[in-house]
């Protein structure tokens, strides 16, 4: 994938439609020619919000830009049928992680709403940072407008976890509510055995830094153009299916905060460790896999990797435009 440099120009607008082109060009399967000078003419004719030059200003009219393309395609309010709010009364509970338990949901066949009376309850966990990265997309994927750096500056300050990033707390309280017996601890994706009459299929979708901050600042910027009902419906029905696809290296706490991480994690470790639940992998699969690397997403540094998800969401868009 094409990730710009720094911008040969101050001219936000020639920044970005020289961008387009050229990512475009290097596409596997790029828009019509018509459609992508479409996308070039109205980056040139933009206005630019808020100040500042170069990567920043530029990544201000993509997001600008992409803002005006979701609102046009608001799918407007879903007609809920009334079978669809009805919850299962029996069957398997998937707790923890929230985007590990709505791709395994969905991967699983399982319904969208939680059985009245579970009969086993599955909690998925997930290394503590990528954990933590999973509760900052949840977040941002809900409409909430919190950075990566001030979610872990804010934890780490209060001394605690998110409630579902810490599958010990997690597998405890479900063990208080229906019994040890009844708690199966996941910590690796894949096939999953003997739970439910079907195998489950676990998965830990990845977290990229660069989307998500993208998602954020997108978002903030629709909150300001439409309605709340309208704007929950976009980000959720149209910006983030489109961003799933992106790819990248995901958020990494600062160096001064990992000293607390660890010391959750291996809390975490212990305390599903010598919990007496189902096991299904091991407890030291949650301690943290440090590979994310980005610590500040969105910073000046990490302006060109968001400019360049914007431009290739741009580009997806634009065939459709008339």
């Amino acid at each position: 994938m094409t990730t710009p440099g720094a911008p040969p120009t101050s001219d936000p607008q020639q920044y970005v439609a020289h961008l387009v082109a050229d990512v475009a060009s290097g596409l596997a399967h790029p828009p019509s020619a018509a459609a992508v000078q479409r996308l070039v003419d109205r980056v040139e004719q933009a206005s630019v919000p808020g100040r500042g030059s170069g990567a920043s200003s530029a990544v201000r009219l993509a997001v600008g830009l992409l803002a005006e393309d979701l609102l046009r395609r608001d799918p407007g309010p879903a007609r809920v049928r009334r079978r669809d709010l009805r919850a299962p009364r029996r069957g398997v509970l998937l707790v923890g992680a929230p985007l590990a338990v709505a791709a395994t949901r969905a991967a699983s066949g399982l319904p969208a709403l939680r059985p009245l009376r579970p009969t086993q309850v599955v909690v998925l966990g997930r290394p503590l940072d990528e954990a933590l990265a999973d509760a900052w997309a949840f977040q941002v994927h809900g409409g909430v407008n919190r950075t990566w750096g001030g979610m872990t500056a804010t934890l780490a300050a209060r001394d605690r976890i998110p409630p579902r990033s810490d599958a010990a707390w997690v597998a405890a309280r479900w063990a208080g509510l229906v019994g040890a017996g009844r708690v199966h601890v996941v910590t690796r994706p894949g096939p999953l055995a003997g739970v439910a009459h079907e195998p489950l299929t676990v998965v830990h979708p990845p977290v990229a830094a660069a989307p998500v901050e993208l998602a954020r600042r997108t978002a903030e910027q629709l909150g300001i153009l439409t309605d709340r009902a309208s704007h929950a419906r976009i980000v959720a029905e149209v910006l983030h299916p489109l961003l799933a696809r992106e790819q990248g290296p995901g958020p990494r706490v600062r160096d001064r905060l990992e000293p607390w991480l660890r010391r959750h994690a291996a809390d975490i470790v212990e305390g599903v460790r010598a919990g007496g639940y189902a096991l299904h992998g091991d407890p030291a699969d949650l301690a943290l896999r440090d590979e994310g690397t980005v610590r500040w997403p969105g910073s000046d540094h990490q302006q060109p990797a968001l400019l360049a998800v914007a431009v290739r969401t741009l580009l997806a868009l634009c065939e459709e435009s008339p």
